[in-house]
């Protein structure tokens, strides 16, 4: 096939070289809903030798459900098997070098405030659900199991986040109430403040991260701005309850602004990695930790627009060259690593490095990273000859089979490539280009879009 390469494509066509040397790597990390839920998942181990063997990530998240782990009001304990069920897993992540960050989440039925049940969010019902805000007196049994899980954990160097997007609504509800405009802030910070003294209480080295939000909120009783909210933390003493901040930059704005560098629609509102600055000035002393990100290749029933594999692994690159720039920032960790559902799924969600069929998306690669494209060509050529070119693709499993690649071409005299042929890799990983011919002498380069590319090689006509 035929091209000339258009401008969307040339966009694509980030610098695949490595970081510049004043930047600070932050460590590559992902998720896997999988692990951590009430029973063991058959295919566990399969997942964490994928997750610290093919994609080398150093860092994951787990949440722990406090429903689960907790079902019966006190004096009533923990339940044991749900509790060893995320030991075992954590511990097969220790061995393959994956660090975790346990997520507390979720509030028990029992230890749920009643009287704003029948309150609820637009489209729920009057009832118990598990995002409500913990009933005041519940709250130091939030610190509790703070405490427990500094028990069962500390041995395998574990960080601690309190909740997971504490600014949105479908995760902590209400953000403000009727003469309490920070209802769900302060609810935060006691919740907070008592995670942190009952982990400290046990582990007193432990790293307590707060934060976790959202990137946009409306700073209303359903969200609360990510600004506004750090903001608040600060304000009111809770920087010395926590060790570490954490964020889910994800970008919002629609699809004109869906690039990690492009501005949200609103700035004020949002951090996304465009204006993580903002955050970061906050709590400058403090690590921060990304602990949600990604892509999705299909929109999703709650509002992610759907990108092509091939922005997703150029979006994911470029996240990771962004976020290079910011020694605060220790790890930015994807979402997910395979698609939670097929793309005919409403309520699948699709920022998988893999599809839900386990076939591996280009951003799986890009994340992996280890992919070697070489190229093989004359020195020298007639004029109107013709001649091959050659090569072979590979990463650290061996070669890669099935991948489409493009041959670019410029004259001495041009500065922007041209594509002019596309070929795919053969079973063995080897490529090859052929019936060339040149009238003066030409460079020529091979790609595998928003992956990886060969070096240069000029073919001389004299």
């Amino acid at each position: 096939m035929l091209c000339v390469l258009c401008g969307v494509c040339a966009g694509l066509f980030l610098p695949l070289l490595g970081q510049p040397e004043t930047a600070h790597a932050a460590a590559r990390g992902i998720i896997e809903n999988r692990l951590g839920q009430a029973s063991p998942d058959p295919a566990t181990d399969a997942i964490i030798a994928e997750m610290g063997g093919g994609l080398r990530a150093r860092w994951t998240r787990i949440v722990v459900d406090w429903r689960l782990a907790q079902p019966q009001e006190p004096p009533a304990g923990y339940d044991d098997a749900y509790l060893a069920n995320l030991d075992a897993a954590i511990s097969k992540l220790k061995a393959a070098g994956v660090r975790v960050i346990l997520t507390a989440l979720w509030v028990p039925k029992w230890a749920s405030d009643r009287s704003l049940w029948s309150s609820p969010p637009p489209s729920f019902e009057n009832g118990y659900q598990p995002f409500y805000a913990p009933d005041p007196d519940h709250v130091t049994d939030f610190g509790k199991l703070g405490g427990e899980l500094a028990k069962r954990f500390a041995k395998y160097g574990v960080l601690y986040e309190c909740w997971n997007e504490p600014n949105l609504y479908a995760y902590l509800y209400p953000q403000t109430r009727a003469g309490a405009p920070d209802f769900g802030l302060r609810t935060y910070l006691d919740m907070l403040k008592s995670f942190s003294r009952g982990i400290k209480a046990v582990q007193p080295k432990a790293t307590v991260i707060a934060g976790a939000n959202t990137p946009y909120g409306g700073n209303n009783a359903l969200s609360t701005s990510p600004q506004r909210f750090a903001a608040y933390l600060k304000q009111h003493g809770g920087a010395k309850y926590f060790d570490a901040y954490s964020h889910h930059p994800y970008q919002v704005g629609g699809s004109k602004n869906l690039a990690p560098d492009k501005p949200p629609y609103n700035t004020r509102n949002s951090v996304t990695l465009y204006n993580l600055q903002q955050l970061l000035r906050v709590f400058p002393t403090k690590p921060f930790y990304l602990t949600e990100y990604g892509y999705c290749t299909r929109d999703t029933i709650n509002g992610f627009i759907g990108v092509s594999e091939v922005r997703q692994a150029s979006y994911l690159r470029k996240a990771y060259a962004m976020v290079a720039r910011h020694r605060q920032v220790k790890a930015l960790l994807w979402f997910l690593v395979k698609d939670s559902g097929p793309y005919d799924s409403p309520w699948g969600f699709f920022s998988g490095l893999s599809k839900y069929d386990g076939s591996r998306k280009l951003a799986w690669f890009a994340f992996a990273g280890g992919n070697r494209l070489s190229l093989i060509a004359p020195k020298t050529v007639r004029r109107a000859k013709q001649f091959s070119l050659t090569g072979k693709l590979s990463n650290r499993d061996g070669p890669v089979a099935g991948k489409n690649l493009l041959l670019l071409v410029r004259s001495a005299s041009q500065t922007a490539w041209k594509t002019v042929a596309k070929t795919s890799t053969r079973s063995d990983g080897t490529y090859s280009f052929g019936r060339l011919s040149q009238q003066a002498t030409r460079s020529y380069c091979v790609k595998w879009l928003a992956v990886t590319q060969s070096v240069t090689r000029k073919v001389l006509t004299p």
